[in-house]
Order: C-alpha cells, then sequence, then structure tokens
C-alpha cells in the first residue's frame, strides 16, 4: 500500500483533489451569504463532504500503511484537522471552521516538493518560498 501512495500519479491525482476541495471550499464561504439559495449551499455541502469522505478514505490508507502512529499523526495532523473540520453541521455551527480545510495547502506543498517531474525545483528554497507564499496569498484572499 506504501508503494501504490508513493507513485506520482496518486500523488498528482490527490494534488489535483486538493486544489479542487480548495476551490470549493472558497465557493462555499462565498455563498454563505444570508441570502444564498438554500439548495446552492446544500449541493456545495454534500461535495464537500464526498471531498472529505476521499480525504479520510486517504488518510486511512496512509495511517494503514505507516510504520509508527506517531510518526503518521506528526506527518498528517494538518490533514486530520482539515478532513474533521468538514463534518457535517460543524460550518453551519461555526463558519470559520471552513478555513481549517486550507490546511490541506500543507499536503499540497509537500506533494510538489516530492514530485520527481520536478526535479530539483521544489527542493530550492527559492521555491519553498514561492509555494509557502502562494498558499498564504490563499488564505489571505479567503479571509
Amino acid at each position: 500500500m506504501r508503494a501504490w501512495l508513493a507513485r506520482p500519479a496518486v500523488r498528482v491525482a490527490f494534488a489535483l483533489l486538493i486544489l479542487a476541495w480548495m476551490g470549493l471550499t472558497v465557493t462555499e464561504i462565498a455563498v454563505a451569504r444570508p441570502h444564498a439559495p438554500h439548495g446552492e449551499k446544500q449541493g456545495l455541502e454534500a461535495l464537500s463532504l464526498a471531498f472529505a469522505g476521499v480525504f479520510a478514505l486517504e488518510l486511512a490508507l496512509r495511517a494503514g500503511a505507516s510504520t509508527s502512529w506517531r510518526r503518521f499523526v506528526r506527518e498528517h495532523w494538518t490533514d486530520v484537522v482539515a478532513v474533521l473540520a468538514a463534518a457535517p453541521g460543524l460550518a453551519a455551527a461555526w463558519p470559520a471552521v471552513r478555513l481549517l480545510r486550507l490546511l490541506r495547502v500543507v499536503r499540497l506543498v509537500a506533494i510538489v516538493q516530492r514530485l520527481p517531474a520536478l526535479p530539483g525545483f521544489a527542493r530550492r528554497r527559492t521555491a519553498r518560498r514561492a509555494i509557502g507564499l502562494a498558499g498564504f496569498v490563499a488564505l489571505a484572499s479567503v479571509t
């Protein structure tokens, strides 16, 4: 299982899913206005819950493939928080919780750093800073 999760194609697929979920989260925050149509909100929440389910499955697979529970938690705590932030009803009670889903940016940076298609690029300090800055700008644009 660990070898399958480490495949570049699997990493790219999860990177694309993360980008899609981040876009959905931003859209969901924008639609959270009081005068937005109720059906539109429900559709976005259902889609977001489906993404959270996919990421929960990914985390379960990673936890099962991990050699140490402590190492898994140390490396994936941001992912766990992001997935838990998508729990049904939580965003309705505390709308700011949706922002926690954007913690998946951390996983996106880790995926980009390990992609063999970008040899050395994401390992350079300036590239890491650029990726970090892009994540920060994305978070700042939402708030």
